[in-house]
Formats: structure tokens, sequence, C-alpha cells
């Protein structure tokens, strides 16, 4: 299997907006990505729900998931 390779701050987003009560994106898979040299990895905002991330690999990342969907107000 060939794996996706993002270098120097490579960045996956999930952006469906900023209402969790009206989510914009649903149902979205991370899966099988390299990421390398970056400070977040995955970004996940309020507006997006059913987000799958698997068989991810973070090589000299910060925060390897910025989940806002799961801060509370």
């Amino acid at each position: 299997m060939v794996c996706p390779l993002f270098l120097n701050s490579g960045l996956l987003e999930a952006i469906g907006g900023n209402n969790s009560g009206a989510p914009g994106v649903r149902d979205v898979s991370f899966g099988n990505n390299i990421v390398e040299h970056s400070e977040v990895s995955i970004k996940i905002d309020k507006g997006s729900v059913g987000v799958l991330r698997r068989g991810n690999i973070f090589n000299a990342v910060s925060n390897p998931v910025l989940d806002l969907s799961s801060v509370e107000e």
C-alpha cells in the first residue's frame, strides 16, 4: 500500500463551520497518511462530525490532532 506523504507543514482539515448543532461536514476519513515536520497534522473544526482517523503516521509533529469538535463552549 502506498501512503500519501505530506512534508513541511502538511495539514489535513475537516472544515464544517462553527456550529456543532448543524454540521457542515459529515463522515470524513483520514487514513494511512504520513505527515512530517508540522505543528498540527489533522484539524477538525466544530462543524464536523463522524471524522475517522486511522493508520496515520506523524513524525516531528507538535500536535498530531487538533479536534475542536469535542471542545465545549
